[in-house]
């Protein structure tokens, strides 16, 4: 049901932190879908999407697109992105399922 004209409409109902990650997550994937083809922008936007909002900054000021992002080692990511090595796991996790067309994997 529509509000009474000149009533603003109700408020979305609020999503949990999980809910949000999970959603942003599935945007970023949506826009592309293979890595290796992704822009620096879409590199920052996976990134922000899993909230490392920090190496998402990183990954865009240094120029870091899909190609160069699955060349980086677990060293590149915890050393020169900020990743911590759990974030780092969580990443190669994510990503794989994208490469696998597995989709989404498992939210920790």
């Amino acid at each position: 049901m529509a509000p009474p004209a000149g009533m603003p409409p109700p408020p979305a109902s609020p999503m949990t932190d999980n809910q949000t990650v999970a959603a942003n997550a599935e945007e970023a994937t949506r826009s592309v879908s293979e890595p290796t083809a992704w822009s620096v922008e879409e590199v920052a936007s996976f990134l922000r999407s899993l909230c490392f909002t920090d190496a998402a900054a990183i990954a865009q000021d240094n120029q870091v697109d899909g190609k160069t992002l699955l060349d980086l080692t677990d060293a590149d990511l915890t050393e020169h992105l900020g990743l911590r090595p759990l974030q780092t796991r969580r990443l190669r996790k994510e990503i794989e399922g994208l490469t696998t067309g597995a989709g989404n994997s498992e939210r920790m």
